[in-house]
């Protein structure tokens, strides 16, 4: 680490996957954000939330960084003069409207700002995602927050939106903000070691990388639902978003239902997704005796590090896994066996750190294109599906304090150009579970994603009973 005359702290060389997510990132692609609803005593002036974002920036590593050149090669660092880009909006602009322009506009923004963040103050009458909260929290604000997943993850995320609304109640209430960093940011040694260690043993055993390179489809593989229902063409693929609430009595059946079968939320979520997408392909004519559905996960290889420290360590610390399962095509009536062999695989993948050696696998196999050549690339979409799992982020945020109550965080992604094609993924939220499909428009139609989730929701109700 060092520091040049103009300010700028030089951390370390940016990874080859940490460029390629900034090229994606500047053109508006593969990241995450939150939609948030979030209800106050007081109304908010414009200066108070950005004196909010000062603090925040100032307590949170990962909003510090951006990547610059440095002779001619790219590398993390930390410029002096890094500004916030914050906007407040008209009161009746439409918060995904203004989420797909800020994506349509693409980055950076102001000097070195590779985050947004957009406020909406709401009109009096906008409906509350928690209408009891209105009476004694009347001022309504929608908000977009977004951070670069290049050097930062979901768990990252839910951290600064939890130190926000801390903030956010301090400065309303007049209390001095405390100095306390939220965590640290450093280059991860470990996780580089123990890649490096899975390559050597690679090297040494090369029947192993071929057993782990056949886990990865192949290039040209066609995922079900392209067969039955074709790709649009578009000129410019974007990604979508539709958004339902599950019913609080039929996931608490399917949850009961999960839990007598031994196995996990996530992966009886999984295997309703699973039987949706062969019942959907069937009813258009592809049938067969077996179904080969090819999914990729996001393993937190957190748990693969030792427990160094107390405080919150920031990074990319997620990883996408494929995983592949045959099904027979009445997979309706075996559908809890489905489940459980699903439960059982993933939790010996986990168990004996097979994300992390796909991931050094994909890295050796897949051709070293530069990352600014992502806009001339379109990765191929060969998976059948993706999912994710938040949990219950009421867990981990401050829903409600002295001048302000959250009432509603949604997770979007933007996936188009890239791996995925269609992206589900569940969060729970005081008491609400929403499930968010994620679609990329040169993959689906509207109609297709809509009979998709449809179809996803008509399954899950099925075996809640």
């Amino acid at each position: 680490m060092s520091t040049s005359s103009n300010g700028v702290k030089w951390l370390w060389e940016a990874e080859k996957y940490v460029q390629d997510y900034h090229e994606a990132f500047l053109k508006g692609t593969r990241m995450g954000l939150f939609e948030i609803t979030f209800n106050t005593d007081v109304p908010i002036q414009h200066n108070q939330f950005h004196q909010v974002l000062q603090h925040l920036i100032r307590k949170s590593p990962p909003l510090q960084i951006c990547l610059q050149n440095r002779d001619g090669t790219p590398w993390l660092s930390q410029p002096s003069d890094l500004e916030i880009d914050f906007e407040v909006m008209d009161t009746d602009a439409p918060i995904r409207e203004v989420i797909y322009q800020s994506f349509r506009d693409g980055y950076p923004g102001p000097k070195f700002t590779q985050w947004k963040t957009k406020l909406i103050p709401r009109s009096p009458d906008t409906p509350c995602p928690l209408p009891e909260v209105k009476e004694k929290f009347p001022y309504q604000y929608d908000l977009m927050f977004t951070g670069h997943h290049g050097w930062m993850d979901g768990i990252d995320a839910v951290q600064l939106l939890s130190a926000m609304m801390l903030i956010l109640n301090d400065v309303i209430g007049g209390k001095e903000v405390s100095d306390e960093v939220l965590g640290s940011f450093s280059r991860n040694i470990e996780l580089l070691k123990i890649s490096e260690k899975i390559k050597k043993n690679f090297e040494l055993y090369p029947d192993r990388f071929e057993e782990v390179k056949r886990t990865l489809p192949k290039c040209d593989r066609k995922p079900y639902l392209f067969q039955a229902f074709p790709p649009p063409k578009v000129p410019n693929p974007t990604s979508k978003h539709i958004t339902r609430v599950i019913d609080a009595e039929i996931l608490k059946n399917f949850l009961e239902k999960s839990k007598e079968a031994g196995v996990t939320f996530n992966t009886s979520f999984m295997g309703v997704i699973i039987a949706a997408i062969v019942e959907m392909v069937k009813q258009k004519g592809v049938v067969h005796d077996t179904y080969t559905i090819a999914s990729i996960l996001q393993a937190n290889l957190r748990r693969y590090l030792k427990p160094s420290c107390s405080h919150h360590v920031f990074g990319l610390y997620s990883s996408l896994m494929s995983y592949t399962l045959n099904v027979d095509k009445n997979v309706m009536d075996s559908f809890w066996n489905h489940c459980r062999t699903i439960n059982t695989e993933l939790k010996q993948l986990l168990k004996q750190g097979f994300p992390l050696e796909q991931r050094v696998c994909r890295e050796l196999v897949e051709v070293d294109l530069p990352a600014t050549d992502y806009q001339t690339i379109v990765r191929p979409a060969v998976h059948d599906f993706s999912i994710t799992n938040l949990g219950d982020v009421s867990q981990f945020i401050p829903s409600v304090t002295e001048h302000v109550q959250l009432t509603n965080v949604a997770s979007l992604n933007f996936i188009h150009n890239f791996v995925h094609s269609n992206f589900h993924e569940i969060a729970t939220f005081r008491g609400r579970s929403y499930y968010t499909l994620t679609y990329a428009t040169n993959y689906f139609t509207d109609e297709t994603a809509h009979l998709l989730i449809d179809t996803v929701i008509s399954v899950l109700k099925i075996m809640s009973k």
